[in-house]
Formats: C-alpha cells, structure tokens, sequence
C-alpha cells in the first residue's frame, strides 16, 4: 500500500511539475524566425520594419487583447517608456513572438513570447572565456540581403539572441552544466570540466547543442563513478552517460562510437540510478517520460532558474515580470 501511495504521488508531481515546462514553438520554426525578424530593432543582421505597419500583422482578436494588455500593465512604468524611446520607427510589441532589442554596447535584451512575463539580458563580455572560445570556432551559415554569409563568435551570439533566443539560452544552459562541479575531473593533477573538451557547437537548440569534441572526454565520462551508462541517441551517439544523483537539472552526454562528436543535453527531471529512496526514482521515471514524449518543449528560461537554484547559474540574467521591474528598470538606467 506505501509503494501505491508513493507512486501516485510521484505521478502527481511530475504531471503537475512537468507540464508548466513545456512550451508551443520550436526553435527554428517560421513563426519564430518570422517573428523576431518583424520587431527586432537596429539589429546588424536583420532588417527593420517599416513604422507604418500594424504592430501585429495578421493577428486575430485574441493575440492582440494579449499584446494590449501587455502595453497598459506597464506603459506608466519608467523603464517601459525607455524601452519605447529605442523604437527607432520599427514595429515594436509583445505578444506571442519574442521580442529582441540591443542592450548596452554588447547585448541584448529579450522579453520572451508569453506576453512580457520574462525578460533575458545576454552579454558577450559576460560570457565565460570557454563560452567565447566555442562561439568563436563554431560557424553557421545565414542568408542576408547581400546573400548567404558565414558567421560565428560575436556575430553569431547576436544572431541567436536576436532570432532564436530559446536555443542561445539552451546554449548557456547546457554549458552551466558542463563546467559544474559534477563535470569537473582532475587531469595531471589539475581540475578540468567538460566544458573545456567542447571544441565547437555544429547545432543550437533549447534543451541541447550537439557538437566536435575532444575524445578524451569520452573516457573520463566512463572512469567517473558519478555517472551512469545509459541508453544513448540514436545511431550517431550511441554511448551515453548521466548523473546518477540528480533527480531535477540532470547532464546527459552522448557520444559518437569514436568520442569526437556529442550530443549534451540537461534533463529537467532524471531516473536516478541506485540510492535508497525509491520515490525519487519513481518520479524522475515519470518526469524523464514526459520529456521523452515531447522533446524539443522543455523551457529553457525554467531550466536556468533550475540551475541557479542549484548554484550552477548560467550566463545571462533571468528576470520574472513585474516582480522584478525595479531590477530592471536599474539595469536599463545603467545602459543608456
């Protein structure tokens, strides 16, 4: 009978833990791309939008009771009117599309698409030398109005927050974890994270990236006891290890059968493996399933908020709105 209740308790929560994670687009959908393309403003790598278009094209009436809401909630706030000085004659909402302005002299701030309940600030001179040096090797191909452009480093970090800010923050997430304590070995006597075998990232997306890497990497991941073999991903990533303690915020490395190529991921709820508790096994089992079911929906901005909990913070700044306005009024004042 403790067994079942303990069960259905485990059931409980992660249904009712789960199910606020997941989010309605995926990282590189049209709706996305399309979005963050109409309202970015004095992004190099977009153009803006003509100050005569309606702030919601093609929006039905729901969508833009939302957007206006938005709007009256913090029009008479001092640092919504700053924000509405940046306009520069470009359409400017927020609504169901994420929202992307320059912020200071290296970066921006994001009011992610659930109608500025949100707002991200990402720096590259706040990135950590590691995060800087994986930008800097990795590449991705854009097409611009010249034609197709190859970029990486900063270029590349202001092309993901401005067009795809879920899969930079699943970047950064990914990264927190990467160069924690868990993921920190001692080599010739010195300590060294996994972090640091990432040569480059060939695929951003908001729970994963899948990158080139060190093949030493691959061997310290078997050695260390606090991680378990698993099942890996698919053919290309077959061999797969994860922390064997961690119930919520769990890393997951795959790798390739010859270790120069991973897929790293952090799972938002994860099976432990062993320990004498068996209700937490029990709900990361549950959690871990819902994740399976619907990969590509967990929230990343949740993820960080996971992760500074658990004194792993990622780069950038989560802040939750309107509870903190002052803060970010503060931080819009001192970026003028």
């Amino acid at each position: 009978m403790e067994l079942l209740m303990n069960l259905l308790k485990a059931t409980i929560i992660a249904v009712s833990v789960f199910i606020p994670l997941t989010g309605s687009a995926g990282p590189f959908d049209e709706e996305t791309i399309i979005g963050t393309e109409a309202i970015h403003v004095n992004s190099p790598l977009a153009k803006p939008t003509g100050s005569g278009q309606s702030p919601v094209p093609g929006a039905d009436g729901t969508q833009s009771d939302k957007i206006r809401t938005s709007f009256e909630k913090f029009r008479d706030a001092s640092w919504f009117k700053k924000l509405m000085e940046k306009k520069s004659g470009s359409s400017f909402f927020f609504g169901k599309r994420n929202t992307t302005i320059p912020f200071g002299s290296d970066g921006f701030l994001v009011f992610t698409k659930d109608g500025m309940k949100r707002a991200a600030i990402y720096r590259y001179s706040k990135l950590t030398p590691d995060e800087r040096q994986i930008l800097e090797a990795s590449s991705q191909e854009i097409s611009t109005p010249e034609g197709k452009k190859v970029i990486s480093g900063k270029e590349l970090f202001a092309y993901l927050a401005t067009r795809d800010p879920d899969s930079l923050q699943g970047f950064l997430n990914v990264c927190a974890k990467l160069r924690s304590p868990a993921y920190t070995f001692e080599v010739d006597g010195k300590p060294r994270t996994a972090l640091s075998y990432v040569m480059n990232v060939v695929d951003f997306s908001r729970d994963r990236f899948r990158a080139e890497s060190d093949p030493l990497l691959k061997k310290l991941m078997d050695a260390d006891r606090k991680f378990s073999k698993v099942s890996g991903h698919g053919e290309r990533f077959p061999d797969s290890w994860k922390q064997k303690d961690a119930v919520r915020g769990g890393g997951q490395i795959s790798f390739s059968p010859d270790g120069t190529k991973i897929d790293a991921d952090v799972d938002m709820f994860n099976i432990v493996r062993g320990g004498k508790n068996p209700f937490k096994r029990i709900a990361g089992i549950f959690g871990h399933i819902g994740e399976v079911l619907m990969p590509g929906k967990t929230d990343p901005y949740k993820v960080h908020n996971l992760l500074v909990r658990q004194k792993s913070a990622p780069s950038g700044i989560i802040l939750d709105l309107p509870k903190d306005s002052k803060s970010l009024e503060k931080l819009i004042s001192e970026n003028q």
